[in-house]
């Protein structure tokens, strides 16, 4: 018996695949790979067929979702002039250490990113409402999954421009953003943070603002963290 095209939707497996029949029995012709000599290999090419026809979609699936990944960080990059960076250990230790530890008001992250420092605040503020501020999509969703394996429940990760949320009740603000980034905040801060709120940067300046003090971190760049306070108007 011969199996047909429409069969699997592979070549014709017979006398067009190189079978040659004759006297009631069938042989295999030289000109098929050994892989298909015999009609017991025959019966496995449909699904071997299917398993890689799943894999390449597979992948092809794989390969796209990370290719619009990138664009849309690209995209939302040079959109706002800032890329999601996450910080180093260090970093996030020296962060956290610059925060009075019995602070209960809510610390901001503008530009939260891949959820890494506003991780870290949650867990070493518990009592505080830590609200994470991030654009870019797939950064903000990695996050909030991260939230939820977590289950931080005094975080709350917004997805939008931290332009267009209000500090008015922010106790401290962690930044870790572009000069340019930090140049389009300083009117904002001067507008709407009180008095004395607490401000912390990684390794960005805020122009025109004097630190109270610069922590300086024991890695390859000498990472500056800057810590400023809201002075009074």
């Amino acid at each position: 018996m011969l199996l047909g095209e429409g069969d699997c939707g592979v070549p014709e497996i017979g006398q067009a695949a190189g079978w040659e029949v004759g006297g009631g029995q069938a042989r295999h012709s030289d000109s098929v790979v050994s892989g298909c000599a015999t009609a017991d290999d025959s019966l496995d090419l449909c699904p071997r067929i299917r398993d890689k026809r799943f894999m390449n979609a597979f992948d092809a699936i794989v390969v796209g979702l990370a290719v619009a990944a990138l664009i849309s960080i690209v995209v939302t990059s040079l959109r706002v002039g800032i890329s999601p960076m996450p910080s180093s250990r260090k970093a996030q230790k020296a962060i956290i250490s610059a925060i009075p530890p019995n602070t209960h008001g809510p610390i901001f992250d503008l530009g939260s990113g891949w959820g890494n420092v506003i991780f870290s605040l949650a867990r070493s503020f518990p009592l505080a409402t830590i609200r994470g501020v991030e654009l870019s999509p797939v950064p903000w969703a990695v996050s909030r999954i991260g939230a939820s394996l977590f289950g931080y429940s005094n975080l709350d990760i917004q997805r939008g421009n931290f332009q267009d949320i209000s500090l008015d009740d922010a106790e401290v603000v962690v930044c870790y953003l572009f000069p340019d980034g930090m140049t389009s905040l300083k009117t904002k801060f001067e507008e709407e943070l009180k008095p004395n709120t607490l401000i912390v940067s990684n390794t960005f300046r805020l122009a025109g603002w004097e630190p109270e003090e610069v922590i300086t971190l024991n890695d390859v760049h000498q990472t500056p963290i800057y810590r400023y306070r809201v002075p009074a108007k």
